[in-house]
C-alpha cells in the first residue's frame, strides 16, 4: 500500500481532449521515477491515470490506438460519443491490454476509477481489477454520457454507471497522501466545443501541447516526484 514518499496523481474529466493528458503522461513517463506514485482518473483523464498504472508506453498508445480510432472515427461527423465510438475504442484497448493477459495485475491498489452511479447519482470509485477485461469496461464507465452514448448507462455485473464526472457527490481515494491534480484548464484553456468534436490532426495538436506544458511547468509538478 502507500509509503512515506507515495503521491497520487490525479487526471480529471477532458471528454475529448484526452489526448492532452496523455501528452502529460508520456512526458512523466520519460523524465520521473512513477513506481512508488497511484493514479486516479474521471471520465477523458481515465486514459491516462490507466496508461501510467499500468506501465503502457504512452507514445505507442497515442500514435497506434489514439490516432487510428480518431480517424477511423473522423469519417462521420467529428462527433464521437455513440454508440459505435464505445464499442470500437473498448475492442482495440482491449487487444492492445492482451498483448500481456495478466497486465491489469499492474493496476491493483495503484488505479482507481471514478464513475457516477445510476440511479443514485453517488460518486463510485473502481480499483478492485480481475482481468484487462475490467479495465477497459471501467475506462468506458467512467466517461459513458448518458443518451448522447446511445443509451441510458453502462451495465457491468458490479451495477449501472454513467460519467464519473457526473456524480453528486465526490471524494477523492487515498487522502492520507499527497495529490498532484493535472486537470484539463490547469496550464491553459481550451475552448468548450473541442471537448465534444476532434479530429486527428487536433488530437496530435493536443498531444504536442501536452507534453510542451509538462516540460513548461516541470519545477511545478516536478517538487513533489522524483525525477531521473
Amino acid at each position: 500500500m502507500s509509503g512515506s514518499n507515495s503521491i497520487l496523481l490525479s487526471f480529471g474529466s477532458s471528454g475529448l481532449c484526452a489526448a492532452y493528458q496523455i501528452g502529460i503522461a508520456s512526458y512523466l513517463q520519460e523524465t520521473c521515477t512513477l513506481k512508488e506514485c497511484f493514479f486516479s482518473g474521471v471520465s477523458g483523464g481515465g486514459q491516462a491515470a490507466v496508461a501510467l498504472a499500468l506501465g503502457l508506453d504512452c507514445q505507442r498508445l497515442f500514435e497506434d490506438i489514439h490516432q487510428p480510432l480518431i480517424r477511423e472515427l473522423s469519417k462521420g461527423n467529428g462527433f464521437f460519443l455513440g454508440k459505435r465510438s464505445y464499442e470500437l475504442a473498448s475492442k482495440r484497448v482491449l487487444a492492445f491490454l492482451d498483448e500481456e493477459p495478466k497486465r491489469f495485475e499492474k493496476a491493483r491498489e495503484r488505479l482507481y476509477l471514478s464513475v457516477t452511479q445510476v440511479p443514485s447519482f453517488r460518486q463510485k470509485v473502481l480499483s478492485n481489477w480481475s482481468s484487462n477485461s475490467d479495465i477497459v469496461n471501467g475506462l468506458v464507465a467512467t466517461s459513458f454520457v448518458p443518451i448522447l452514448s446511445g443509451s441510458l448507462w453502462v451495465k457491468t455485473p458490479e451495477g449501472r454507471y454513467i460519467d464519473g464526472a457526473l456524480s453528486r457527490t465526490k471524494s477523492r481515494p487515498l487522502q492520507e497522501i499527497p495529490r498532484f491534480s493535472f486537470a484539463l484548464q490547469r496550464w491553459r484553456t481550451f475552448p468548450r466545443s473541442w471537448v465534444f468534436r476532434t479530429n486527428e490532426e487536433r488530437t496530435r495538436q493536443l498531444f504536442l501541447l501536452g507534453r510542451e506544458d509538462a516540460r513548461l511547468h516541470r519545477e511545478e509538478w516536478g517538487s513533489v516526484l522524483p525525477q531521473h
